[in-house]
């Protein structure tokens, strides 16, 4: 039987309502860029923009993910994500537009 996959979020209970993303916080790095990249292959890059307004955040107070890291990512993720996680972040997103993309060669 395969292990179910779940993540719990909780927010704190204090403030039921998002903040807004303090500006050079890590929350602002994460959620507030607004070009991607990425590699198609081995010869071209692809660059995107993305576009959505500022968003907020909900403070978290307990997170908890159950998973099975080797199956879902491999193994190579395991040390990476069953470690003790830095911090959780839980936004209020929006619809987000990505913009098409430009090819490079590289």
């Amino acid at each position: 039987m395969e292990k179910q996959t779940t993540m719990e979020l909780s927010k704190r209970k204090a403030l039921n309502r998002p903040i807004r993303i303090e500006t050079h916080s890590k929350e602002e790095f994460i959620f507030e860029h607004y070009w991607g990249y990425n590699q198609l292959n081995k010869n071209t890059l692809i660059e995107y923009g993305v576009e959505h307004p500022r968003w907020e955040i909900f403070p978290v107070t307990y997170h908890e993910l159950n998973a099975d890291i080797a199956s879902l990512y491999g193994a190579e993720f395991v040390p990476y994500l069953t470690a003790q996680p830095e911090s959780a972040l839980l936004a209020k997103g929006s619809a987000v537009t990505v913009r098409k993309p430009n090819f490079f060669k590289v």
